[in-house]
């Protein structure tokens, strides 16, 4: 009489598969624009149709995407001649994110994180494979951050800035990686700790550039981690401050 062997099966470890809606993708990729500086206050989204094109969806999730970040404080629409999506001044969705960051201390922690661990490799890339059109495109974000007269215009150029350090790395998906991790950080730009915090960048912006050109990568990658660590400083100081 033959003997069975029982059927041994593998293991399969991983999250819970949580399905997402396409209503739910469009909404988080506009949320990362507008948190990495993209588009500020006042600035148009494009129309309806150019956007759901652009996005490769339909309007119809398009609407309800939109219909979601007016419900959120994200942006107003408006109609008539000069009507349109326009973002707002975002007081509500930097105050829902800081409250969202002092119930969940662990994912700003997480976020910081990977961002040190991608921008230093990043910064130590950028050093053995950026072109000059590279290091143009860090020192004009540079020189249009020093120059901006708005907060939010230092904000979309230092995003700029980081961008383009991501892309002299030549890695797709470090360049993925920041640009997700960049979108989940969302420091509220009306405070003074924010203020403090660009004040240093220029600064930091420069030395990281220096040793990018220089081709020195531990000093690029100390560069980068001294700044992101300012970063994070500054924005657990403001986690602690009362409420």
């Amino acid at each position: 009489m033959r003997c069975s062997r029982a059927t041994t099966f593998v293991r399969v470890d991983r999250d819970p598969i949580i399905p997402r809606s396409v209503v739910e993708d469009v909404l988080d990729h506009l949320r990362s624009m507008i948190h990495r500086g993209e588009i500020g206050p006042g600035g148009q989204l494009p129309p309806e149709r150019v956007l759901a094109s652009q996005l490769g969806v339909g309007r119809l999730s398009l609407r309800e995407a939109i219909a979601t970040l007016v419900d959120e404080g994200y942006v107003v629409s408006k109609r008539g001649a000069k009507g349109g999506t326009f973002v707002t001044e975002l007081e509500r969705p930097f105050t829902d994110w800081v409250k969202t960051m002092r119930k969940n201390p662990e994912v700003l922690a997480d976020i910081l994180e990977i961002r040190i661990a991608l921008e230093t490799r990043a910064a130590v890339l950028a050093c053995e494979r950026h072109t000059e059109e590279d290091l143009e495109e860090m020192q004009t974000a540079l020189a249009d951050f020093n120059t901006a007269t708005s907060v939010f215009e230092k904000r979309s150029a230092d995003n700029r800035f980081h961008h383009a350090v991501a892309q002299a790395s030549a890695s797709p998906r470090i360049i993925r990686g920041l640009t997700v991790s960049r979108g989940e950080l969302f420091p509220p730009t009306h405070t003074q700790m924010y203020e403090e915090l660009l004040a240093t960048a220029s600064t930091d912006h420069s030395e990281i550039v220096a040793a990018i050109a220089d081709r020195e990568p531990e000093r690029a990658a100390r560069a980068v981690e001294e700044h992101v660590n300012d970063t994070r400083s500054s924005l657990l100081a403001l986690l602690e401050q009362p409420r």
